[in-house]
């Protein structure tokens, strides 16, 4: 005690705020920390918090693929894709060359006690070796158009998250404005002033422009687009960019997206599987949204894109094609069986009909006999969805009882296969997705089998 007392007798400012004074500074501090827009101030801490809520309320909800075909519960999409990034993970460690003693030995300089006759010794470098190296680096260097255009991907991604995030903050802002004023009806009702609109436009424009979905490039050469969609961080902004586009903007970047779908990262013959799915989950679900208003029309131009500029054997191989052609393959059948409880239908809109069924007699002509054949060689059940989802939209497409018959008939040993395994949890719900399209369910298939 009267060490502390001989302490703060040394201090000459001990002593000169009172315990009032220190809670008020403290009062103060706090609230500092508090503030209207907690986005600007704390913006990374309420985008992750948002983003938990949404995985935890999204734990309910459907994915897109069983939205559109039926109401199948919880999926399994999450999961497994976390299941092959870890797997991913670990072959990528795997495959990394451990470092020995043998390796790092010398790589400071050689070990030497200092004494006169012995010195210490500086650094040694190979020059040979280093000098080789640097040989066989300037041989195998890429061009330079190819670096060039490489730093430019990046940038256009860069640019586009900021002119993205400026457009949210501009949103949220909105939407704080209108919470606040929701006491005042005129105020709340307020429009977005012709300052605002065209600042949001421009910011829109700048992320068209950095996409550059409009260049005229021949379908041989490589595009500035599938070049941006082949980084990771590319194809996860998408759902966000497809937010603020018009109509006519997603349905060029639609356009776009088919023809050069052979090109994409993700529809090579030694695709990452981690990429494939993050590409079906991120980029086709907004995909999903915007067809989702489009007319019959629209839906039958895509399709015929895809048929007219690439093979069904290619498509049936890539996952990421027949999740496309699924999607398109669903949303044509609802807005058909729209159409069709209608009283008098349209003379154009009975031209699409008549368009769509012509596209999908040719579809399955195409891929007649050879059903079977989609389903990957040693693939696993997880890799088998996007087939048994695609069989299922087929299924629900056809327009006649013969089409189903011969669907039937080609994949009802892989069917019975499946069935068969008892502990083949995430292959029953594959068949039971494609079973169910067919008004039937595996249990009677079980049933009638041992009966």
């Amino acid at each position: 005690m009267i060490k502390k007392i001989i302490f703060y007798s040394k201090d000459e400012y001990s002593g000169l705020m009172t315990r009032k004074e220190k809670e008020l500074i403290a009062k103060i501090q706090i609230s500092q920390l508090i503030t209207d827009d907690p986005y600007s101030d704390d913006f990374y801490y309420q985008m992750f918090t948002e983003k938990k809520n949404n995985e935890n309320q999204g734990e309910t909800k459907l994915n897109w693929q069983q939205t559109y075909l039926m109401k199948q519960g919880k999926g399994g999409n999450l999961s497994s894709q976390m299941q092959q990034q870890v797997q991913h993970l670990i072959d990528g460690r795997k495959q990394k060359p451990k470092n020995t003693q043998f390796s790092l030995e010398g790589a400071l300089g050689k070990i030497a006690l200092n004494s006169v006759r012995n010195p210490k010794q500086l650094l040694q470098v190979n020059k040979d070796k280093d000098s080789s190296k640097k040989a066989s680096a300037n041989s195998s260097e890429q061009p330079q158009t190819t670096r060039l255009a490489h730093y430019k991907t990046l940038a256009s991604i860069e640019n586009v998250y900021t002119y993205v995030l400026q457009l949210e903050q501009k949103e949220r802002q909105k939407n704080l404005k209108k919470e606040q004023s929701t006491d005042n009806e005129t105020d709340a009702n307020e429009e977005e002033t012709e300052e605002e609109k065209q600042e949001k436009e421009n910011l829109i424009n700048k992320i068209w422009n950095e996409l550059k979905i409009k260049d005229e490039i021949p379908l041989d050469k490589p595009h500035p687009f599938v070049h941006f969609l082949s980084y990771s961080k590319g194809k996860k902004v998408i759902p966000r960019v497809l937010h603020f586009l018009s109509k006519e903007q997603s349905l060029a970047f639609l356009n776009l997206l088919l023809l050069r779908l052979n090109r994409l990262d993700v529809c090579a013959d030694n695709a990452d599987p981690v990429e494939v799915d993050l590409f079906i989950n991120s980029v086709v679900p907004p995909l999903v949204n915007f067809l989702s208003e489009m007319p019959l029309c629209v839906i039958n131009g895509c399709f015929g894109i895809l048929l007219k500029c690439y093979s069904m054997t290619w498509m049936g191989k890539c996952k990421v094609a027949l999740a496309i052609l699924t999607v398109f393959l669903s949303r044509a059948e609802i807005l058909r069986q729209d159409i069709s409880s209608e009283p008098t239908i349209a003379p154009n809109i009975q031209k699409d009909l008549q368009q769509w069924s012509e596209l999908y007699d040719h579809l399955f002509n195409l891929l007649r006999n050879n059903f079977v054949s989609l389903f990957p060689e040693n693939g696993s059940d997880q890799d088998d969805v996007c087939v048994w989802q695609f069989l299922a939209a087929i299924a629900i497409s056809a327009q006649s009882i013969e089409y189903q018959k011969s669907l039937v008939m080609e994949v009802r040993e892989k069917v019975f296969e499946t069935i068969k395994s008892v502990d083949n949890e995430q292959g029953l719900v594959n068949v039971n997705l494609f079973l169910h399209a067919l008004g039937i369910d595996a249990s009677q298939i079980e049933l009638e089998s041992s009966a």
